[in-house]
């Protein structure tokens, strides 16, 4: 983790910084993804379907989705420490 007093870039350790990259298993999110598409469907018809970002039944898709990518992240996280 970053610490948040850090400067512009926060996000990309310093040079000569020690860092570790794990891979997990794949994470099988296909079986979230229908039901999250599937939920969304049934909340907006087809006839109220647009390309606006904002709409809510797209936010809380959006929203669903992250959790479950960050649940698996965390998972990993615990796996390797």
């Amino acid at each position: 983790m970053m610490p948040e007093n850090r400067g512009f870039p926060q996000f990309i350790p310093r040079k000569g910084a020690e860092i570790e990259v794990h891979f997990g298993d794949p994470a099988s999110l296909r079986a979230d993804v229908i039901l999250l598409r599937k939920q969304w469907e049934h909340k907006c018809p087809v006839g109220r379907k647009s390309a606006n970002l904002d709409e809510p039944a797209l936010c809380e898709l959006r929203e669903c989705l992250t959790s479950r990518v960050q649940r698996e992240m965390e998972s990993l996280g615990r796996r390797v420490t």
